[in-house]
């Protein structure tokens, strides 16, 4: 029985002196005066404006639009992955290997995070998604396997999932983001990305 096709977000640190918030939003009155100009050429001009840090870009501002733009062509090739993921899974997916939450637990050498419902989630890797998370560094590797304890305890409503135009369903883990499917007991990680622009303009 094919359940939904999820995806997952994580929030960054806040920035040091700005609202502590779980929202990416960071409302204009927190906003240093000198943004004052900058806001305005982006909300009206439609103009960019890049934040530099010792003379080298570190961020951008830029118009709304840009962004939905950017998040646009991220639903589109991410629900993309999970359609091909689906299909692998109908084809091959007996080969997959998969985990219970206590058997991934162990695995990471993590405390199992505590099930919500009582459906018992296991988790399976798509084997390119699988090449791509043990090819992770340590630090990440450690984000993102916290995160799939998380994930496969509470794989609908885990925190921070947003929902993809064009199906699906995603949460960034800092620069990373995951995106990830439901068939029948099992939690499908159909890929892990980069946040990077320049993966999702290739």
């Amino acid at each position: 029985m094919r359940l939904a096709a999820v995806a997952f977000r994580a929030r960054r640190p806040h920035m040091a002196g700005m609202p502590n918030t779980s929202d990416p939003f960071l409302p204009i009155e927190h906003c240093p005066a000198g943004f004052a100009e900058a806001l305005a050429r982006a909300e009206h001009d439609k103009g960019r404006t890049l934040l530099t840090r010792e003379g080298r870009p570190v961020a951008a501002l830029v118009p709304i639009e840009d962004v939905r733009a950017v998040e646009a062509m991220e639903d589109s090739r991410d629900a993309e992955a999970v359609r091909q993921c689906l299909d692998e899974y109908d084809r091959d997916g007996a080969d997959w290997p998969s985990q219970s939450a206590a058997d991934l637990a162990a695995s990471f050498g993590l405390d199992q995070a505590e099930p919500v419902g009582t459906m018992a989630w296991r988790l399976a890797f798509r084997p390119s998604a699988r090449r791509r998370f043990e090819s992770l560094d340590a630090a990440t590797g450690l984000r993102v396997r916290r995160a799939l304890l998380r994930l496969v305890a509470d794989p609908r409503t885990a925190p921070n999932v947003k929902p993809m135009q064009g199906g699906g369903y995603r949460m960034h883990l800092v620069d990373w983001r995951a995106i990830y499917a439901l068939e029948d007991d099992k939690v499908l990680i159909c890929a892990l990305r980069t946040g990077h622009l320049r993966e999702t303009f290739r």
